[in-house]
């Protein structure tokens, strides 16, 4: 009868090891899956902040380019404006005819 309770006590307290083995194992793969979908989240966000940067540094490079376009069109037409001034023969009496208007 001793051996027969000594027996039931090792068989519970194996089944007890085995029983928090595989829910440990539980929990640790709940985890995994919790940590896999954080994991995919922060992801995918770096991935949409990435193509938005992305779109802002090709628009920041058109907007540079067309600047710089508008800038050397306004400087050339200034010069040009210059040289025509320079090349143009206006009189006192036309500069006057112009100020009495």
């Amino acid at each position: 009868m001793k051996d027969k309770v000594i027996y039931i006590v090792i068989g519970v307290l194996i089944l007890l090891i085995i029983g928090q083995g595989l829910y440990f194992r539980y929990q640790l793969n709940q985890n995994r899956k919790v940590f896999e979908k954080g994991i995919t989240t922060l992801k995918d966000s770096i991935q949409a902040i990435d193509s938005r940067q992305v779109k802002i540094i090709e628009d920041a490079k058109k907007n540079t380019t067309k600047a710089s376009k508008d800038k050397k069109a306004i400087n050339d037409k200034q010069k040009q404006d210059e040289k025509d001034i320079d090349n143009s023969t206006i009189s006192d009496r036309d500069i006057a005819d112009f100020l009495s208007r």
